[in-house]
């Protein structure tokens, strides 16, 4: 009898367990400061590299609040933006997102409850300030194939 309740409870925590999250109906919310009376839009960005698809819009309420829903069927990416921009990459890996963008200060806007769009701001950021040391370097080489002086100089 022990056994049987035991396997039971195994074979009901592994087709529990490896059961797949429904997603569902989500909420991207939260403020827009310095942004004005302007439109804000909730588009999913398909992973085959089709036309950005808009899911909801709203227009900013006066204290900049605004409130977009959106239904998915699985993870994917989202962009929030605005008609004069900026644009903020989200992923609906929780059912309320709530989002603080500074329309002046563009790129430190707040993500809450969602890690995976804290995950995509951080890997960005990084991105950013590697690309910009890489280019430092590449246009000091272009200034060195400017000057006229030995290919060895140049080489090294």
């Amino acid at each position: 009898m022990k056994k049987t309740i035991s396997v039971s409870l195994i074979a009901a925590t592994i087709i529990f367990g490896c059961t797949q999250k429904k997603y569902g109906d989500f909420t991207v919310s939260g403020k827009v400061s310095n942004g004005g009376s302007q439109k804000i839009y909730l588009q999913e960005l398909p992973f085959a590299g089709s036309e950005p698809l808009i899911l909801d819009s709203a227009t900013l309420q006066a204290n900049g609040k605004f409130e977009l829903s959106a239904t998915a069927l699985e993870e994917g990416l989202y962009r929030l933006s605005l008609d004069r921009g900026p644009e903020v990459l989200l992923i609906n890996d929780d059912n309320n997102i709530h989002v603080n963008i500074d329309v002046n200060q563009p790129k430190k806007y707040e993500i809450e409850d969602s890690d995976a769009s804290k995950s995509l701001q951080t890997l960005f950021a990084k991105y950013s300030v590697a690309d910009s040391s890489l280019m430092v370097v590449f246009n000091a080489l272009e200034s060195l194939k400017q000057q006229s002086g030995s290919d060895s100089l140049i080489q090294v």
